[in-house]
């Protein structure tokens, strides 16, 4: 291989690694998402969507996958009608066919950053259950 190939070869590889948590990962945790962006991938040769989100757990901020039908409308809803920060908890759906992810309004979390040390920061409202 040649010094171009090889460097592309070496990026390719370290984009496809990610450092967004899976959401698998999130079931049954309580968090604040603070904010969320649509993010095109293709898996399997198929393009497909999904919201990565800035999630606030035990103090830490992170990133986090956020997809499936009903998640992804109401994150969707979330976005358009200004109700992020929010408090949440993400949840399967067991009576549902395929057992959906499904956010639920959690206890608000502690916020993390520069506003809640000057005693700024506010914890985020709880969100109302969204239907979908």
């Amino acid at each position: 291989m040649t010094d171009l190939s090889d460097g592309l070869e070496k990026i390719a590889e370290e984009a496809s690694d990610s450092n967004a948590r899976r959401q698998s990962e999130l079931v049954n945790l309580s968090f604040t998402l603070r904010d969320a962006r649509l993010v095109k991938y293709v898996y399997e040769g198929e393009e497909r969507q999904a919201y990565v989100g800035t999630v606030v757990i035990d103090e830490a901020e992170e990133e986090a996958y956020l997809r499936g039908a009903i998640c992804m409308k109401q994150i969707k809803w979330l976005i358009e009608n200004g109700k992020l920060p929010a408090a949440l908890k993400l949840v399967r759906d067991a009576d549902r066919f395929g057992s959906p992810y499904v956010l639920k309004a959690a206890e608000p979390a502690r916020m993390t950053g520069p506003d809640s040390v000057k005693g700024e920061g506010s914890a985020p409202a709880p969100v109302e259950q969204v239907a979908v």
